[in-house]
């Protein structure tokens, strides 16, 4: 899910900004005439994304430190 956040972040933004010249993102091509709204759309759906994978594995850090751990047995003589 980072990785994808990421992707979307970058080619939402890049597009916001290629807007204004004579370059675009092949794969956001079709929607020229909706920028710079579905660019800065893209990106921000892009940073949720990123958010939200960073939540989830901090999450499952605070989860896996908070476990128990096994009480050891004493040695055998």
């Amino acid at each position: 899910m980072l990785r994808l956040g990421i992707f979307l972040a970058v080619i939402g933004f890049g597009s916001v900004g290629f807007h204004y010249s004579d370059y675009q993102f092949k794969i956001l091509m079709w929607a020229e005439d909706y920028q710079p709204a579905i660019g800065s759309i893209v990106g921000v759906v892009g940073v949720l994304f990123v958010v939200a994978a960073v939540v989830m594995n901090n999450k499952k850090k605070a989860a896996a430190a908070q476990q128990a751990p096994l009480p050891q047995q004493p040695a055998q003589p």
